[in-house]
């Protein structure tokens, strides 16, 4: 059985890189319930910011009648903006993941 801080330590490489199915791995298999439950709620919650932030998007762009270009130049802004905000506190790894399109 792994400690609490062995878990959340887990889940925080998880978040941080979310590329492998956290409730499988390997040496946490009497913690499969609570790694599914913790992957499924946060997938779960940054569907829906991206889906509140694509609804946002699409009203600028449709208030301005420039739908499809400005909806592009809009979700660009914001990840550029967050990969600059990330460097200018030397978080270059995190910047780089901001421009690679995972939300953090």
């Amino acid at each position: 059985m792994k400690t609490a801080q062995e878990i959340e330590r887990l889940k925080q490489d998880w978040l941080n890189d979310p590329c492998f199915d956290l409730a499988e791995t390997e040496g946490f298999e009497n913690h499969k319930e609570e790694l599914l439950k913790f992957q499924q709620e946060t997938e779960a919650a940054w569907k829906s910011k991206y889906e509140a932030d694509q609804a946002e998007i699409d009203t600028e762009a449709e208030r301005i009648g420039v739908k499809g270009l400005y909806r592009i130049v809009l979700a660009m802004q914001k990840v550029h903006g967050r990969a600059i905000q990330l460097l200018t506190e030397g978080k270059t790894y995190e910047a780089y993941r901001a421009l690679q399109g995972y939300v953090e």
